[in-house]
């Protein structure tokens, strides 16, 4: 497994929902924590094939549900439990989630309110034209990077031979830069790029 990935899950993991409470062995004390509904069963039916594949799968979620919920030590925020649904994916393999990319199937984080949020599949073609890199959508919706990747001899991630993946990473990065710009009276970054393009 990735360190990257392993750095995730051992730091959501070790999220209580419990203003203060800790593990002995460490862990932040930030919140909101994610309860990743569906995750056991998930991990039962994908670890049969490809633990590693499964635990990957994990990561993203919890990676994308922080960028939507970033970490606060406020007590409030640190006795909150925002629930990730994961119905749509438990019954799949992480090969199986992963083939979905190739056939033009995106895996939605889609926040229902403050508390909630579901993985769902969407069509690529259903997401309208520049919807990655909307800062409005990207508050409410994040692409999940559930496509497979392979290591090279030197242990880096390589896309599978498949430039729609590396499009797809790179529209990412690009949402996650204009989000990062400050804002101004006029409008966001990206509003303004828009406006002037």
């Amino acid at each position: 497994l990735p360190a990257e990935d392993r750095q995730v899950l051992s730091a959501e993991m070790s999220l209580t929902g419990i203003a203060g409470q800790q593990y002995r062995r460490g862990g932040s004390l930030v919140g909101p924590a994610f309860l990743v509904y569906y995750s056991p069963a998930f991990l039962r039916t994908a670890s049969a094939t490809d633990a590693g594949g499964a635990l990957r799968v994990l990561a993203e979620v919890y990676r994308q549900a922080r960028a939507m919920w970033p970490a606060s030590a406020s007590s409030a925020d640190q006795d909150k439990t925002v629930t990730i649904r994961i119905d749509q994916i438990k019954d799949r393999t992480a090969e199986a989630i992963a083939a979905g990319h190739a056939w033009g199937e995106v895996w939605l984080l889609c926040k229902r309110n403050e508390l909630e949020a579901v993985v769902e599949m969407s069509p690529l073609e259903d997401i309208a034209l520049g919807s990655f890199t909307s800062s409005e959508f990207y508050l409410s919706t994040r692409p999940l990077c559930l496509w497979m990747r392979q290591r090279d001899e030197n242990g880096d991630s390589e896309y599978n031979d498949a430039p729609l993946f590396a499009e797809l990473e790179m529209l990412k990065r690009e949402s996650q830069q204009h989000l990062l710009r400050p804002s101004s009276a006029t409008g966001t970054a990206f509003e303004q790029q828009k406006l002037s393009a």
